[in-house]
């Protein structure tokens, strides 16, 4: 049973962020405390109350996605089972934007450029938060 269902996405953010301030002394979160996971799942069902429809989504596509990149396309929410890192974030509503963004991301590149790489991920973060998503935490 996940003891945070139920809370608003205000508490769930709250909630988050002191379980990080409780972890970042040590390293990082334990494996044995999955309660980031409970908080993540706990915001997606919230997130889907609050608009009656949402979207997950990936910034990091692998295999099959990635060899199918231009077909990618967000995950409606309808309260399937998600896994831990399944998805990076949820969105009210697909969007187009958004979506270039992570393709171009992940398509493949012929040199590496940190930079430019590290200025992508902002862009996707901050279209996220344009469109009033949330980014999900796993552990």
């Amino acid at each position: 049973m996940n003891k945070y269902i139920g809370l608003s996405l205000e508490e769930l953010s709250k909630a988050a962020n002191e379980y990080f301030i409780r972890h970042r002394d040590n390293g990082g979160a334990s494996e044995f405390d999955s309660s980031i996971n409970d908080i993540s799942r706990a915001t997606i069902h919230a997130f889907h109350l609050k608009h009656g429809k949402c979207f997950l989504g990936k910034v990091n596509l692998y295999n099959k996605e990635r060899e199918n990149i231009t077909e990618y396309q967000f995950t409606v929410y309808a309260g399937q089972l998600v896994y831990n890192f399944e998805y990076a974030f949820v969105i009210p509503r697909p969007d187009e934007e958004l979506l270039r963004l992570i393709i171009e991301y992940n398509l493949p590149k012929e040199t590496f450029n940190s930079q430019d790489t590290w200025n992508r991920v902002k862009q996707i973060f901050a279209r996220i938060e344009q469109l009033g998503g949330v980014s999900l935490a796993w552990s």
